[in-house]
């Protein structure tokens, strides 16, 4: 595996020969370049262990964080899936954006929630689609009226 060139710098992106900054290389991508490293080093001058020490613990980090990053999402997820789901049955409001351009106000009642391209929307009862992102308000379905008995809030077309 030919290595045209790394550089280790502290603090700055480096670039490898396959054109990848540093920063956005994998743990394979690192191992790779590390084992070239150890395969192509001049034998009467090998490398310093705590060079090679402080590289695996870099290897370690890089690891660590996809891994934290990668479960913090999935927490995210399923904290957005778990609020949205507590809307079921709910009135919202939200902002949706047509396939022109053009933003509208929706309103209607949650009829269920899913997940669509890895975001967490809404679907009203009418079928209208709403991105949990875009809502604006959310109330109860249920109101209690001057009588103390509750009645369904029933959709009142906006004034223009």
């Amino acid at each position: 595996m030919p290595v045209d060139g790394v550089n280790s710098t502290s603090g700055t992106s480096s670039t490898t020969s396959s054109g990848k900054s540093a920063s956005s290389m994998s743990s394979t991508d690192f191992y790779k370049l590390l084992i070239a490293e150890l395969q192509y080093q001049d034998p009467f001058q090998p490398m310093d262990n705590a060079k090679m020490v402080e590289q695996m613990a870099s290897i370690r980090n890089i690891e660590s964080s996809a891994n934290m990053t990668e479960a913090l999402q999935s927490v995210t997820r399923q904290q957005n899936f778990g609020t949205a789901s507590t809307m079921i049955g709910k009135k919202v409001e939200g902002e949706v954006t047509d396939s022109m351009g053009e933003k509208h106000e929706v309103t209607g009642v949650v009829s269920r929630v899913h997940f669509e391209n890895g975001n967490v929307t809404l679907e009203l009862e009418d079928g209208t689609k709403l991105p949990l992102e875009s809502i604006t308000s959310v109330q109860d379905r249920l109101q209690t009226d001057n009588t103390g008995g509750q009645t369904i809030v029933q959709e009142q077309p906006k004034a223009a």
